[in-house]
C-alpha cells in the first residue's frame, strides 16, 4: 500500500490496512514472562556504524547475533522476540523509534544483556508481568 504524506490514511495506517484488507484487531492484556529493556541510560550507535548500501536488507540474522543497519529498536525487538520466543517491553517508546545500527548477540542471555548494557547502554531484566498480547483475524462476511 502506498499513502500519500499527510493524509488522514497516511496518519492512521495501521487502521487503514486493516479496514483495507478486512482484518479485526483485538488485544488482551497477558500475565507472563517478559524481557524489559531499560533504555534510561541508552547511548545507541548512530546510523553511520554500519552501511551496506541502497537496496539491501536491513538484518542479517546469523545463529547467535543480529547485525542491523539503520533500524529502531523497537524492529530489532521484533526480530529478537520471535527468536527468544518471549516478549520484549521498553520503558521509551520515543527512543525505542529511532533509527540506529546494531550489532547484538541473542544466543546466550548473560552474553546479549552484558553486551546490550556495554554497547548501548541498555539494562534488561527478565520478569514476570503483564504486556498487551494483539491478534488479527480475518473478519467474516
Amino acid at each position: 500500500m502506498r499513502f500519500k504524506y499527510n493524509t488522514e490514511a497516511s496518519k492512521n495506517k495501521g487502521a487503514t490496512i486493516l479496514k483495507y484488507l478486512k482484518l479485526k484487531q483485538d488485544s488482551k492484556l497477558v500475565h507472563g514472562e517478559l524481557l524489559f529493556f531499560n533504555l534510561s541510560t541508552s547511548h545507541f550507535w548512530d546510523i553511520n556504524q554500519i552501511n551496506w548500501g541502497n537496496d539491501t536488507p536491513n538484518f542479517l540474522i546469523g545463529d547467535s547475533d543480529i547485525k542491523a543497519d539503520n533500524v529502531s529498536l523497537n524492529q530489532v525487538n521484533y526480530q529478537l522476540a520471535n527468536l527468544l520466543e518471549i516478549p520484549i517491553v521498553t520503558n521509551n517508546e520515543a527512543i525505542a523509534n529511532e533509527l540506529h545500527d546494531w550489532d547484538v548477540h541473542y544466543k546466550y542471555f548473560d552474553l546479549m544483556a552484558s553486551g546490550l548494557k556495554d554497547t548501548y547502554g541498555i539494562e534488561i531484566e527478565k520478569k514476570i508481568s503483564e504486556y498487551p498480547e494483539f491478534i488479527i483475524t480475518k473478519k467474516t462476511p
